[in-house]
């Protein structure tokens, strides 16, 4: 019949779905029922698997001669907005934001920042470094972008509009580490913020599954809250849920060592 057929069909479909994420490939696919199925976040995985198998490369290319390779960076920049400004609007998340070949753009100026960081390491003095002033300007930087973001183009939205924030404020905080440190990098080192830190990659893995969960068992239970009634619940809950993936992980971690796996 044709329910049987059209039932085959989302079967099939849904197993391809199951091999592209369980191959870290979904992000590939410009579909959003597909890069976003499962785990809606796990996109990061497959971007990420492509960028590792890129830098190897990557950064043997950007070794050599560096200094002469500026003004191709800087074309490389420039190339990379003028395409987003071209892409339909119905296709700017997937290719800007989820498709990782566009993500190995801010991935490669990572790459740059740390040849320029491994340049100024051993400059104590740079332009008489201010870390306070740094860190000021940081913080100024990034509430400037948020204040101005709803009156961005939408293709910089994405992803180009944060690359120099995030540059900035890696380079900042990563050189006041090294030589001075301002009150911004004090409180980032605090033993509390350190750990949730240490928990960052799992919070991030985790916390939509948790919210999800969290709003099946209010729907279930037939209440209703408002967001900022949830979002103590959903922070205890994400930190909590955090904590146990890192244990389990570790534990696999330690299981595969015994075996001689890793």
């Amino acid at each position: 019949s044709q329910y049987s057929r059209l039932l085959i069909i989302l079967t099939s479909e849904t197993w391809v779905i199951y091999f592209l994420n369980l191959c870290l490939l979904q992000s590939w696919v410009q579909i959003e029922r597909v890069y976003f199925s499962g785990n809606a976040v796990s996109w990061f995985l497959c971007d990420i698997l492509f960028l590792y198998v890129c830098f190897p490369f990557l950064y043997k290319a950007l070794s050599k001669n560096f200094k002469n390779k500026a003004i191709y960076i800087g074309l490389l920049i420039f190339g990379y907005i003028v395409i987003c400004f071209m892409i339909p609007g119905q296709y700017q998340h997937h290719i800007i934001y989820v498709n990782p070949l566009f993500r190995l753009m801010d991935f490669t100026l990572g790459i740059v920042l740390f040849k320029l960081y491994s340049h100024f390491y051993d400059k104590k003095d740079i332009c008489l470094w201010n870390p306070n002033i740094a860190e000021t300007a940081i913080l100024a930087i990034n509430v400037l972008v948020i204040l101005c973001f709803a009156y961005i183009p939408q293709c910089l939205s994405f992803d180009a509009l944060f690359i120099p924030c995030g540059l900035f404020t890696i380079f900042v905080l990563v050189y006041d580490e090294r030589h001075k440190c301002g009150y911004l990098l004090r409180l980032l080192t605090n033993k509390s913020i350190c750990y949730l830190g240490s928990l960052s990659m799992e919070i991030y893995m985790i916390q939509l599954i948790v919210m999800q969960w969290l709003d099946t068992i209010l729907r279930k239970l037939n209440m209703q809250l408002n967001w900022e009634f949830r979002i103590i619940p959903y922070i205890l809950l994400i930190i909590f849920a955090s904590y146990i993936l890192r244990w389990f992980l570790l534990k696999i971690n330690k299981s595969l060592h015994l075996w001689n796996i890793l």
